[in-house]
Parts: C-alpha cells; sequence; structure tokens
C-alpha cells in the first residue's frame, strides 16, 4: 500500500514537472515575438501625447493637410510616423511657417539626397510630441535650396 501511495506521489509530481516544463517553453518561445502595429497612411497623422491636447494636435494637422504640400503616403510603426510630402518652394516655405507657429514645435532639419518626395517629415511620438525630423531633398528639382525662408523656430531647448 505504501508503495502505491508513493507511485502515485511520484507521478503527480512527474506530470507538474512536465506540465510546468511545457508552459515555461511556450513563454519562451512567445518572448521572441516583438509585438508591433504597423501600417500604411492615407492621410497624415502623427501620433501626439495628451499632454498636448486638442488645441495643439488641431493647429498641427492644419499644416500636415495644407492643401499646397501635396501628401504622396506615409508609414507607421507604433508611435513613428514618416509623412511624406511633394510640392516647390513656396510649399515648403508654407509648410516650415505652419510648423513655426505651433508653440514649442522644435524642427531638426537634414538635407538629404535621394528622397523619394521633395520632403519627409518624421515624428517619434514616444519622445517629445512637439520634436519633429524634417528632410529636404538636396537634389529635387522643384525645390530651390537658396529660396527656402528658414524661419526661426523657438522651441522649449535652446
Amino acid at each position: 500500500m505504501d508503495v502505491v501511495v508513493v507511485m502515485r506521489l511520484s507521478g503527480i509530481r512527474v506530470i507538474r514537472g512536465l506540465v510546468l516544463a511545457l508552459l515555461g517553453a511556450g513563454i519562451m518561445a512567445g518572448a521572441h515575438r516583438v509585438l508591433a502595429l504597423a501600417g500604411t497612411l492615407n492621410r497624415p497623422s502623427v501620433a501626439l501625447p495628451e499632454s498636448l491636447g486638442p488645441g495643439w494636435r488641431t493647429q498641427l494637422m492644419k499644416v500636415l493637410e495644407a492643401p499646397d504640400a501635396k501628401f504622396l503616403g506615409g508609414q507607421f510603426i507604433n508611435a513613428v510616423t514618416t509623412l511624406r510630402y511633394g510640392g516647390d518652394t513656396g510649399a515648403l516655405n508654407q509648410f516650415l511657417a505652419g510648423l513655426a507657429e505651433c508653440p514649442e514645435v522644435q524642427i531638426r532639419v537634414q538635407l538629404v539626397r535621394d528622397l523619394d518626395s521633395e520632403w519627409v517629415l518624421q515624428h517619434n511620438g514616444w519622445s517629445d510630441g512637439r520634436e519633429f525630423l524634417l528632410r529636404v531633398a538636396l537634389d529635387s528639382g522643384r525645390i530651390r535650396l537658396e529660396d527656402v525662408q528658414w524661419p526661426v523656430i523657438r522651441g522649449s531647448r535652446p
């Protein structure tokens, strides 16, 4: 009788150990997956923290949706967004002036070659929502860099 009880306890321990091992293997297999949301944008949009308020977002969206700056498409991965635009120097100047009107906006500008559009606006909603990277095509036939009116943008940082 004592032997049967020991065998039952041993069987439970073996099954429990096996279940824990399988559960652990399942958790480890799932740990290698990265959950993310990504997609294509057919209209301008960026992820903004709620702390900026609806007025700030409305003002920014007026700039991003301005008719002179032709929105060519965009992509997002979680809160990181890339928006591509087409237009001439005048459209870029209006775009820059509109961004400069957004309170405490911070823009870094890169002049680059081989863009597939006249300019690209990049934004990371996980960082300070007021920070943007504007990449302008050096080799665009529609943007004359000597005629771009770079506004003074006063952000919260020097």
